[in-house]
């Protein structure tokens, strides 16, 4: 019994799989490749990419798949751009701050990047700016209660037809004794971009509805992180 079965295994493995040349077919006795996966139902699975046994696979949606550089298939790769334990923004620089007076919104670049692709590619973009809300640059505290919008979005090349990353947060505040704090905007988006040179920009936005009411709104407060990545 226990030959009969030893087999019928072998003729199942020889079925299944075939060498010649140099070449593995499976599902094939012809391959055509160094390995031949045949059949248009056949699927193949490498543990070693799943998402208990790679960081890189978020286990809630499919993951791109890449070549490094020796041939080998990752998950991983070279990022454009990561803060890391760096900070963003230059508190100091005046685009890092935005006084709202006199209109009812008023939108401005705080800081941009440089990227350049040589084909069609999309851009990640993961973003976790700061900010602290005040009346006016004397940082008096506002006590109206009158709620104030405080936005942050990305700008391809300029272009206000579409805002990428759009994020907001509403702050209200009636007491002088209010506590103030550090508050975050958070945000992913993809970008398209044609082959060349682009300009990717980081807009903060502040509203407060009202053309008599005043806001300021210093962005860069705390540490700021930006991340880009190419597909």
């Amino acid at each position: 019994m226990k030959k009969q079965i030893l087999l019928l295994f072998c003729c199942l493995i020889f079925e299944s799989s075939f060498s010649q040349e140099g070449f593995v077919g499976i599902n094939t006795s012809d391959p055509q490749q160094t390995l031949h996966i045949a059949e248009s139902d056949s699927s193949f699975r490498v543990e070693m990419l799943d998402s208990i046994n790679n960081l890189s696979n978020r286990n809630v949606m499919n993951a791109p798949l890449f070549v490094d550089e020796n041939g080998v298939l990752t998950l991983e790769f070279e990022l454009l751009h990561n803060t890391n334990s760096g900070d963003e923004i230059d508190i100091l620089a005046p685009s890092s701050s935005i006084t709202q007076f006199g209109v009812e919104n008023i939108d401005q670049e705080i800081f941009s990047k440089i990227v350049t692709v040589d084909r069609p590619s999309y851009l990640e973009i993961k973003f976790s700016l700061s900010f602290e809300v005040f009346l006016n640059d004397q940082n008096d505290k506002i006590t109206d209660q009158l709620a104030r919008v405080i936005r942050n979005y990305v700008l391809l090349n300029g272009s206000t037809a579409r805002k990428y990353g759009m994020t907001s947060k509403c702050y209200i505040n009636s007491h002088l004794n209010g506590v103030s704090t550090t508050y975050y905007n958070n945000a992913s988006t993809y970008i398209f971009l044609p082959a060349g040179t682009h300009t990717i920009s980081f807009y903060g936005s502040v509203g407060s509805g009202s053309t008599t009411d005043s806001t300021h709104v210093k962005f860069g407060v705390a540490q700021d992180q930006i991340l880009m990545r190419i597909y």
